[in-house]
């Protein structure tokens, strides 16, 4: 009898979960609300965005004012900042001018510092890690200080294993600069490589374990070694790239050096240069070309090693669409400090470098434009670079022949070229 009146509470207690399952979503006209699609319940949409709901409570923005809400869409408080994101449970990230912080539901400010950037853990509870100029740190808002703003990296992205939090775990190899010198360190001070390189740059950049192998400068000259320290390639090469990867990476991918303005193919498993990066017994493929980086700025090479955009830009990725009929690269978009600008390899620069963090061409309603992210703007310029609409955090792409965005719920809007949305 105990157990049937167990099973019927816990029943209860599972369907009545399902009658508090609000979703946002957004209406025809862009404003956002919640829905319960088993209750038909909503909470109004009267938002300019919305967020899901953490333990009952969800971030709410109307323009430029964040504020969190409950289920039945009463204001519990304001978040005063312009930029804000839910972290996890009872705790939001928020940005103001160039300060960052960790901000509690209560209202609280836990951390508020003049941060370049900071970013979450979404694999460690509470870690963060810390970016001021070229200075990074890592730290916990329940136990404080783990390594202090003292250290630096090349690649960010790869080290930390960024993809919108960074995932990095508590044994993870972190390849880093402390007082001039290289290493490798896990996050609370175990030492795997000690700091006594010129030079050091992980393969594959994030790993779980020091496993593989990494590019080392040591008496002014590069090679490769593994995470022991033994040499696998001679210090004999005037810079480091990385490894000629494809889509499966693999170690008997090539790895790449420079000696003088000359690309030099390195095949670890015949311990000798080759004059091509071709495909290995464990690889289906390999691309055409691969972008590398040389110090801090990036370029791309082919598979004989010619270099078909320089060693110029900060950040490389694709750039959208053509510009001519038998085009035989990809359009790339290239990015300088807060500028960027499209590339089209043996051609060069095709735009002028534009405020923004991205730019893309592509054709629309049979006119040449491009899709330009700026901040939190997104904006579609004409030919000449002129604005034709803008949205503030509203993502916008090219699709035959049209613009088109979608709302919460994936459903699509065609924008037109005064802006106006028609959801389908």
């Amino acid at each position: 009898m105990n157990a049937l009146k167990f099973l019927i509470i816990f029943f209860f207690f599972v369907n009545l979960s399902g009658f508090s399952q609000m979703e946002p979503s957004t209406n025809k006209a862009g404003k956002s609300g919640y829905k319960d699609k088993k209750t038909g319940k909503i909470i109004p949409f009267i938002y300019d965005d919305a967020k899901q709901f953490h333990d009952g409570e969800a971030l709410v923005r109307k323009e430029k004012v964040h504020f969190l809400i409950d289920k039945n869409g009463k204001k519990l408080k304001e978040i005063p900042y312009p930029s804000v994101k839910y972290v996890q449970k009872g705790e939001y990230m928020f940005q103001s001018d160039s300060a960052w912080g960790i901000i509690s539901s209560s209202g609280e400010v836990k951390v508020r510092m003049d941060f370049t950037e900071l970013v979450r853990s979404g694999m460690i509870e509470n870690v963060y890690v810390a970016r001021k100029g070229d200075k990074i740190g890592i730290f916990s808002t329940e136990t404080g200080v783990i390594l202090p703003m003292e250290y630096e990296c090349d690649e960010f992205e790869k080290v930390f294993g960024r993809d919108g939090d960074v995932y990095f775990g508590e044994t993870s190899p972190l390849t880093l600069k402390h007082k001039d010198k290289w290493g490798v360190i896990e996050l609370h001070g175990k030492i795997i490589l000690p700091f006594e390189y010129e030079h050091l740059k992980a393969i594959g950049g994030y790993l779980k374990e020091p496993k593989g192998y990494l590019g080392a400068k040591k008496n002014g000259k590069y090679g490769l070694i593994d995470y022991q320290g033994k040499e696998q390639i001679p210090f004999e090469y005037d810079f480091f790239l990385g490894q000629y990867c494809n889509r499966e990476r693999n170690q008997n991918d090539p790895y790449v050096f420079m000696n003088g303005e000359k690309i030099v193919l390195y095949d670890l498993s015949a311990k000798s240069v080759i004059a091509k990066a071709s495909r290995s017994n464990e690889s289906y493929y390999i691309l055409d070309y691969c972008t590398l980086s040389k110090g801090n700025k990036r370029g791309v090479i082919d598979t004989l090693g010619n270099i078909i955009i320089p060693f110029e830009y900060d950040v490389i990725f694709f750039g959208g669409a053509d510009f001519f009929e038998k085009q035989t690269l990809s359009t790339y978009c290239v990015k300088k400090g807060s500028t960027c600008a499209l590339y089209v390899p043996g051609v060069g620069l095709k735009t002028p470098f534009l405020e923004g963090r991205s730019l893309e061409y592509g054709k629309a309603y049979d006119k040449n434009c491009f899709i330009r992210y700026k901040g939190d703007e997104c904006a579609l310029l004409d030919a000449e670079f002129k604005v034709i609409f803008k949205f503030d955090f509203k993502d916008i792409s090219f699709f035959q022949n049209k613009i088109v965005t979608y709302d919460k719920d994936g459903k699509m809007g065609v924008v037109g070229l005064d802006g106006k949305i028609t959801w389908e």
